[in-house]
């Protein structure tokens, strides 16, 4: 199985929240060693291409340092992504706009315009039928 990813059971209860948080993170840690892993060896590769290693020692030595630098560059992600509801620096909430805080009027608006167009259609065709 050399150069090729190794496959990760993951047992949990279907549908639990833990479960699938659990799952998630696991998968997540798996991920990021397997990248620090293909990235050393790219890091081989790439310095045996421009100067062969003198001994297989200095090629040991040199995979345990690209390993090392590579996990260590994943403690200082490129990017984060932040919670929006979360405190800010200052200690006040921020404030987050939600689409669903005017859903109820716009419910209640909606339904009496319905009920007013209903009752112009009765009155409508009560009078259409009189003639």
């Amino acid at each position: 199985m050399a150069g090729e990813a190794a496959p990760i059971a993951v047992v949990v209860l279907p549908g639990s929240p833990a479960g699938t948080t659990a799952s998630t993170a696991i998968q997540a840690a798996v991920n990021r060693l397997l990248s620090a892993v293909m990235i050393s060896q790219i890091s081989i590769e790439t310095m045996e291409a421009q100067q062969p290693f003198m001994n297989p020692e200095a090629r040991l030595a040199y995979r345990q340092q690209a390993l090392a630098l590579a996990n260590q560059a994943w403690t200082r992600p490129a990017f984060t992504i932040r919670d929006s509801s979360t405190m800010e620096a200052s200690g006040s909430a921020a404030v987050t706009h939600k689409g669903f805080l005017q859903s109820s009027p716009g419910m209640m608006v909606q339904f009496a315009i319905l009920g007013l167009t209903t009752c112009s259609m009765v009155l409508f065709l009560e009078r259409k039928d009189k003639r």
